[in-house]
Formats: C-alpha cells, structure tokens, sequence
C-alpha cells in the first residue's frame, strides 16, 4: 500500500497519468464545482461506492480542505487499496472555480 500526499495543483497531472480523482465533498458543496476530471462519492457514502473504483489504479482524493480526503484515504488503504493520494489543501488551495481545471455545476433553471 502507498499512500501519498500531493499538492491539488497535480490533480490534473494525476488524471493525465490515470489516477481516478474522487471529491469527498457532499453534494451541496460540489454544486459550486468541482476539477476536471473528479468524480463526487461522498465521505460518508465511501463504503457503499467502494465498487465504483478501479483498485489496479491510483485514486486521488480531494475535499474542502484535506482533512476528510485524507480520512478517506486512510479508510480505503484498510480496504485493500494499493495507491492512494491526498490532494494537500483541498478546493480551498484550488482557487476560484473560474480557474483552469475546474468545471462549475449549473444550478437547475440557470442557463
């Protein structure tokens, strides 16, 4: 198992090179947006999504500010995952969502 913490300006490169990028946050703090390429599963639906991931490649994990991306982390190296990364500093050191890398949700009835 390795575990690693990297800085959340990687994420892209992380993508790039085959991680899954998985956002912790729930799903009224992704609505603002999230980086390119992440997926939202829930901190606390962690265990019921565990069989959305590919074990055989690296999972990158982001949250508001890395402390739940981290307990993530430590859950899914328990489970049996071999490559885990924790984006230090989490949305909070990503920047704004006008940012490269991000994507912004649209709010329902906004065009």
């Amino acid at each position: 198992m390795a575990m690693a913490t990297r800085p959340v300006s990687d994420a892209a490169d992380l993508v790039a090179a085959g991680a899954q990028l998985i956002d912790v946050r729930e799903p009224g703090e992704v609505a603002s947006g999230m980086l390119t390429g992440a997926r939202n599963i829930p901190l606390g639906q962690r265990r019921a999504r565990a069989g959305e991931l590919d074990r055989s490649r690296p999972v990158a994990l982001v949250c508001r500010s890395d402390q739940r991306s981290d307990q993530a982390a430590r859950m899914l190296a328990s489970e049996g995952f071999a490559e885990l990364i924790n984006l230090a500093g989490g949305m909070a050191a990503a920047g704004s969502p006008r940012r490269p890398g991000w994507f912004a949700r649209r709010r329902a009835g906004r065009s």
